[in-house]
């Protein structure tokens, strides 16, 4: 269980995340820009705000990389030119303090290709079930388990993703990743209360693309689901 400063030390890293995110997104409609160069940029900004992030990069992926797993860009890295589809995953802390954990969605171009449309449509819906599950749990005085959750995910998405049905983790001290809770198929411990969690299912399309979107929660001890790191709704237009 999160002590209060620890919530609201987690609230001031989701804030700051944010802040960055959109100058990522200014970064790349502005310019013929890598997915390596982003990624470098968005350390420096970290190192600005003197926040600490665990062992791995910033995952930035362009186009058909989205599709990768866990996508850990090479100094040789594709350019967000027009027609480019862009997923930015950020995670970081204040030192001593809990993570924040993000993942955005842009289109650099005219038009959204229907099929991502689509199915960043169907991540949102999936998303915003999993809350209202949560929610509608708490009013009735009960405390979803994470494979409760899970299976929401499971049924808004059987048949349409490429790969598992990934729904979130709970938010460690030493990486954006804690050690229980997760929202996962073999979890049948009750969610926590004052513990932070990333909710974020995606859809795979393999070795095209994949959208994603994450954000932060935690419920307090009032059985109130509070959301920490703000709500992607549609794909921003860069």
């Amino acid at each position: 269980m999160w002590t209060r400063q620890q919530i609201n030390k987690h609230i001031e890293v989701s804030k700051k995340l944010l802040e960055i995110k959109e100058n990522v997104f200014k970064l790349i409609k502005n310019e013929n820009i890598s997915e390596y160069e982003v990624q470098k940029f968005i350390l420096n900004s970290l190192k600005q705000q003197e926040l600490k992030t665990d062992k791995h990069p910033p995952i930035v992926a362009f186009n058909n990389d989205t599709a990768k797993s866990h996508y850990f860009n090479a100094k040789k890295s594709i350019k967000a030119k027009q027609e480019t589809l862009v997923l930015f995953d950020l995670w970081a802390a204040i030192p001593n303090y809990p993570y924040a954990d993000i993942t955005w969605m842009a289109y650099k171009g005219k038009k959204i290709p229907n099929d991502i449309q689509n199915a960043f449509g169907l991540v949102i819906k999936t998303r915003d079930n999993c809350l209202d599950f949560i929610r509608n749990s708490l009013k009735k005085g009960i405390v979803p388990t994470g494979m409760e959750v899970y299976k929401v995910t499971e049924k808004n998405l059987k048949g349409k993703t490429d790969d598992d049905f990934y729904t979130g983790h709970s938010l460690g001290f030493a990486s954006p990743h804690g050690n229980n809770a997760h929202l996962s198929s073999n979890n049948k411990n009750k969610l926590k209360m004052n513990q932070g969690y990333a909710i974020e299912p995606s859809i795979l399309i393999k070795n095209k693309f994949r959208v994603r979107v994450e954000t932060d929660f935690y419920i307090s001890k009032n059985k109130r689901l509070v959301i920490t790191a703000g709500l992607q709704n549609k794909i921003i237009k860069l």
